[in-house]
């Protein structure tokens, strides 16, 4: 992911707080680039409006949140290819 792309990501959540908090830290440990997202966390897609603006997200990339964190998913491979730490508010 570009760091345009976190900019673009990082203001939206500046100007749309969704009010989320962070995910537990043992949870959060289990984020990692690479590895498959761990069953059972919390997450929803990320608002269609920033999935628009990212080109990342639209590229068949899946763009979800799970709690203050963004994660770009490889779809096909169940796999977290990118995580913005700490940018949903």
């Amino acid at each position: 992911m570009s760091r345009g792309e976190v900019t673009i990501i990082r203001d939206y959540f500046v100007a749309h707080p969704v009010g989320t908090t962070a995910l537990p830290p043992g949870i959060a440990k289990k984020l990692a680039r690479g590895q498959p997202l761990p069953p059972g966390i919390a997450k929803k897609m990320a608002p269609v409006d920033l999935r628009q603006r990212v080109p990342v997200c639209m590229s068949g990339w899946e763009c979800i949140l799970a709690g203050a964190d963004m994660l770009i998913l490889d779809a096909v491979h169940g796999t977290i290819a990118d995580i913005v730490r700490g940018v949903v508010r």
